[in-house]
């Protein structure tokens, strides 16, 4: 499933359940809260990472077991921030969430923050950010404001708790009608800058100074959408027919990768550094009702410079989960 139609799904059930317990917030940062773990030595976060059900396989190939199912999940500080998939709760089962969750890999883990239904973290595992749709002001129909968190992982501190840009819970704003339109998100970092797409406005965060200011809709912002190398020099072309996936590998200037090394159908996902992409191969056939007797779709990983791809052995496509923020 594809990371917009997930965050509709989430949206979707917050606003059947509608609502939350009710807290403050402000914009910009300083008060903390959450007891944020907090690590000099962040993990490695290169190379290719994904999991497999309770465990998080790193790029040196180690894992880190973090004593519950993996359903989302980012490397940052010392650790994993993971979500296990939301569940209703509350009197009568009213409102949604899908809780936080944080583990060094020593088989526990202990939940962090009420509700994260989208998340990010920087490619060196320093900050982390997510979307909480559970725990905001509720408005005069019981939906929760969506709340943004920016944390520090090196400190435990928080950079930002803001609301900009989602509405105003003590106006006539129906949030839950905002929210379904505009679809909320976080789009990801760059440049020392978090960046996410609030119901009424584009929002920047200042990692250095906790700044939160609303951005120029029509002033160029960085290609955070999973498909772009870090680097900004390949693109994946996100393409499915004929009930399998047809992604594309091009470069800066439109120029066609030729892949070689696997078969020809892929699902390019999760971009490793800037010229290593991952994602699925189809080895074999799909139809409407799924892959056809004795068909596969091994991990690999693919070098955009050479287009030489390799599969990953092990894993498939149904039991590997990439850090939020990839492609898929």
């Amino acid at each position: 499933m594809r990371l917009r139609a997930r965050v509709v799904a989430a949206l979707t059930a917050l606003f059947l359940a509608a609502g939350a317990t009710g807290c403050g917030d402000s914009d910009g940062g300083g008060a903390a809260g959450s007891d944020w773990p907090s690590a000099s030595t962040p993990l490695d976060t290169s190379g290719l990472v994904y999991a497999v059900g309770d465990t998080v396989r790193l790029g040196d190939g180690s894992d880190l077991a973090v004593g519950a199912k993996v359903d989302r999940f980012v490397l940052a500080g010392d650790g994993v921030f993971f979500t296990s998939g939301g569940h209703e709760t509350g009197p009568d089962g009213r409102y949604y969430v899908d809780p936080l969750s944080y583990s060094t890999g020593d088989g526990t883990a202990r939940e962090v923050a009420a509700d994260a239904s989208d998340l990010r973290a920087t490619r060196d595992g320093r900050y982390l950010m997510f979307m909480d749709f559970g725990s905001g002001e509720k408005d005069q129909y019981g939906t929760p404001q969506a709340v943004v968190v920016v944390v520090d992982t090196t400190t435990g501190d928080e950079v930002a708790r803001t609301t900009k840009g989602m509405g105003d819970p003590s106006s006539d704003d129906d949030l839950a009608d905002l929210y379904e339109d505009a679809e909320p998100r976080l789009e990801g970092f760059a440049d020392g800058t978090a960046y996410y797409r609030g119901a009424t406005d584009a929002v920047a965060i200042d990692l250095a100074t906790g700044d939160v200011t609303v951005r120029d809709e029509d002033a160029s912002a960085p290609a955070l959408d999973g498909l772009h190398s870090p680097d900004g020099r390949w693109t994946v072309e996100d393409v499915y027919e004929d009930y399998a996936p047809q992604d594309r590998l091009v470069t800066a200037g439109g120029e066609r990768v030729r892949l070689t090394g696997v078969p020809p159908q892929v699902d390019l996902v999760s971009w490793i550094d800037d010229t290593v992409v991952a994602g699925y191969a189809l080895d074999g056939s799909a139809d409407a009702q799924g892959l056809t007797a004795g068909s596969t779709q091994p991990l690999i990983t693919c070098e955009a410079t050479t287009g030489r791809c390799e599969v990953v052995p092990g894993p498939t496509w149904d039991q590997v989960t990439f850090p939020e923020g990839s492609a898929d």
